[in-house]
């Protein structure tokens, strides 16, 4: 189920902006991928939330979650709501709606390996600007094209094929 105040694309962008910053900060380099690195090829869907993949040798996703949760007061922590998974969920908080609601995004963290992510060399990466109307100026480290567009075909097949009935009626049309 959405949130009722979902992020902006310029809100998705300034997530993506500060998370890859601290990560730098605390020693990690990063790129984006998914949704949000497909927005910056030029498809004109909001996504719904950040997806980074840290290039790091030796630590766990789950350590660098809590270490950016523990450092920087923007981001917290959940549990994840599937029964069974002991993963937590990292989010980053937004300025609150009109009506004072709390507002977040969810900012997902994954290492290369994990689902099937290339290891990506740094002079692949691609340093892209955001479309103009997110009104985010500054440029965003991107997962190549190539390979993001590989990522993208395995989750449409995934999504087709999963018995969960979230993944074929909402995931699988947005990976079109």
């Amino acid at each position: 189920m959405a949130p009722a105040n979902p992020p902006t694309q310029c809100e998705i962008f300034q997530v993506a902006h500060n998370t890859i910053s601290k990560l730098k900060d605390i020693g990690f380099d990063a790129y984006l991928f998914g949704s949000t690195a497909c927005t910056l090829y030029g498809v004109k869907r909001t996504p719904g939330d950040v997806d980074i993949v840290i290039v790091t040798e030796g630590y766990d996703d789950e350590y660098i979650k809590r270490k950016l949760a523990r450092e920087y007061e923007e981001y917290f922590l959940r549990p994840s709501t599937q029964p069974g998974k002991t993963y937590r969920k990292l989010y980053h908080k937004l300025q609150p709606a009109v009506n004072g609601e709390a507002r977040e995004c969810k900012v997902d963290i994954l290492l290369p390996g994990t689902m099937e992510i290339p290891r990506i060399e740094a002079s692949l990466i691609q340093w892209r600007y955001p479309p103009q109307k997110s009104r985010f100026a500054r440029r965003l480290p991107a997962m190549p094209i190539e390979a993001l567009l590989l990522l993208k075909l395995k989750g449409w097949v995934d999504h087709r094929k999963s018995k969960r009935p979230d993944f074929r009626n909402v995931k699988q049309p947005n990976d079109v």
